[in-house]
């Protein structure tokens, strides 16, 4: 028997950059999608979809020649982060199955 969902996200994305001072670059993320599973034998259950993703551009920290972000001006991540739309598809695949502890006296 199979079963089918569906999946809705909504997150907060960034670039972490660790160097003399720790910057990020926070974008909105969203995701749709659906699920389908399926149980083979008792145990193990697999589990596929197909999600739509979406990244949003943002304000960019480059604003007339003047930086508005703290520490180290990394100008190439803040562009990407900043000026782009990112649009990604995720086909996952997931394999399930319990392991049984035994317990002896």
């Amino acid at each position: 028997m199979y079963h089918v969902s569906g999946v809705f996200g909504i997150a907060r994305s960034r670039f972490e950059i660790s160097g003399v001072t720790t910057e990020d670059y926070p974008t909105l993320e969203m995701r749709v999608g659906g699920v389908i599973s399926r149980t083979l034998g008792s145990k193990l259950k697999i589990k596929s979809g197909l999600a739509f993703c979406f990244r949003a551009k943002r304000k960019p920290y480059l604003t007339n020649g003047n930086y508005y972000g703290s520490g180290v001006p990394l100008l190439l991540l803040d562009e990407t982060a900043s000026k782009k739309n990112h649009f990604a598809i995720e086909l996952p695949l997931h394999l399930n199955y319990p392991l049984s502890i035994v317990k002896t006296n």
